[in-house]
């Protein structure tokens, strides 16, 4: 329960941090798909924390909020604190990049939300959480990358940002 309870508080100041918006306050472009990636990081003892939100329209747009921590000393007594830095970026991307990354990540869309724990394990690794508006019901994965590291599922929500041929895009969850 005490891992359940420090995973949540974890999640929420990951949301916190990015400025990121609830999945109910997201909305697709007119008859199209919007998909949201976002990676979280692992636990309380992250150092450096780091996180990534990508907000990936079907008409090509892109907004990506890269967020990570900073050590802020206030005296040299003082135990230090960590503070989110958050860059927020948009840039457009071609419609078959697009495309490749709705169809890699498709498979892994349930008609319901699923989380972490329904994987059957939580842990203090990284995860990621995908949001889909459009295109069918609005549904979330969460994915817990310390339950089956190396499984399909894995991999295949570890590589998809790279999909999108943003060569320059660092991802927290490392190369594809």
């Amino acid at each position: 329960m005490a891992k359940l309870l420090g995973r949540l508080l974890i999640s929420v100041v990951a949301l916190a941090a990015t400025g990121c918006a609830t999945t109910s306050e997201l909305t697709a472009p007119p008859g199209g798909e919007l998909i949201r990636y976002m990676t979280m990081p692992p636990g309380p003892i992250c150092e450096p924390c780091e996180s990534l939100e990508l907000l990936v329209a079907s008409d090509g747009a892109v907004t990506i909020r890269e967020s990570h921590t900073v050590r802020v000393h206030q005296s040299y007594q003082a135990a230090s604190e960590r503070k989110w830095i958050t860059r927020t970026r948009r840039t457009r991307i071609a419609p078959g990049a697009y495309l490749r990354f709705r169809e890699h990540l498709q498979p892994y869309r349930r008609n319901a939300n699923v989380s972490a724990d329904e994987q059957g394990c939580m842990s203090d690794s990284d995860v990621v959480a995908v949001d889909w508006i459009g295109g069918g019901p609005a549904t979330r994965l969460t994915y817990d990358f310390g339950c089956d590291p190396r499984g399909s599922e894995a991999v295949a929500l570890k590589t998809a940002p790279s999909l999108l041929g943003l060569t320059w895009l660092k991802n927290p969850l490392g190369p594809p």
